[in-house]
């Protein structure tokens, strides 16, 4: 797990939606996010079999952090179960909030989980 680094595929959205035509800009940032999938877990190649395993076991590494389980329990009420919800906290459109809670986690802080559930209680 490789925690050492930020995440700039929401930015780079933001910085460049106005400059650009849309389907460039989420071609470009769809690359970037996954490139930071694979950098977070250490891979070589995007495969969603292996991504999603990775994801479950990340999960039972880090479930019993409070703040998680405080957000699996918001999360499980809107899309049920708890593995499949974390999971979702890995799309493009939460990874970039989610990831700094598993950088806090990782270097043994209490995450911030505040802005997470709000944007998913929208």
């Amino acid at each position: 797990m490789d925690v050492s680094f930020p995440t700039l595929y929401k930015r780079t959205e933001i910085m460049y939606l106005g400059e650009f035509e849309e389907e460039v800009v989420y071609a470009l940032t769809e690359d970037i996010y996954r490139q930071e999938l694979l950098k977070l877990f250490k891979l070589e190649f995007f495969e969603l079999e292996t991504v999603d395993k990775k994801v479950e076991e990340l999960y039972d590494t880090i479930k019993e952090n409070e703040q998680i389980q405080d957000l699996m329990t918001t999360m499980e009420n809107i899309y049920g179960d708890k593995v499949f919800s974390f999971a979702y906290l890995f799309s493009y459109d939460y990874f970039f909030l989610f990831y700094p809670c598993i950088q806090d986690i990782f270097n043994n802080k209490n995450p911030d989980i505040s802005e997470l559930i709000e944007k998913i209680n929208l």
